[in-house]
């Protein structure tokens, strides 16, 4: 299973149209927040039908209507999906893998840094796809690819092409 996690568009989305022939097919899709209205044109970007979309509200969504974190399970494996602003991500990752452990989450989504990060620490992936728009780091924009085969979790980034 391929899912395309997406995070801090801004509005900016017109670079993910060179993307998506390397990007391929996706099962599903995840945006972390800041735009979470980007969601559903970036959905029909890549082929996501609407019930195979999820996201969550970051600190620029306004009005916040749809929820601030979400847990989802997927092949046997539980995400923790949020934006990360009041997990204070920018500072520390300890709040988003401490969000993580308790509510039994093997991988935490999220975005609010700009920067994209896959890290395992201990029995938790934190997972940031960075930004396709607005890096926050030297290169280009970023999303993010997750593989999830038979319990296991393999994660990857793909730079965004200037357009």
């Amino acid at each position: 299973m391929r899912i395309l996690v997406i995070s801090d568009t801004h509005g900016a989305i017109a670079g993910l149209r060179a993307l998506r022939a390397q990007v391929g097919p996706v099962d599903y899709l995840i945006h972390a927040g800041d735009f979470l209205a980007d969601l559903d044109p970036c959905g029909e970007l890549f082929g996501v039908p609407p019930e195979r979309r999820l996201g969550v509200v970051g600190n620029c969504d306004y009005p916040q209507r749809e929820p601030l974190e979400v847990v989802w399970e997927q092949g046997g494996v539980r995400f923790l999906v949020t934006h990360g602003h009041r997990q204070d991500v920018k500072r520390t990752l300890m709040g988003i893998w401490y969000r993580a452990r308790e509510l039994g989450c093997q991988v935490a989504i999220f975005g609010h840094s700009h920067v994209p990060v896959a890290i395992q620490e201990g029995e938790v992936l934190l997972f940031n796809p960075g930004s396709p728009s607005r890096p926050r780091r030297p290169g280009a924009g970023t999303v993010g690819l997750l593989h999830l085969d038979e319990g296991q979790v393999r994660a990857e980034h793909l730079e965004v092409p200037p357009f």
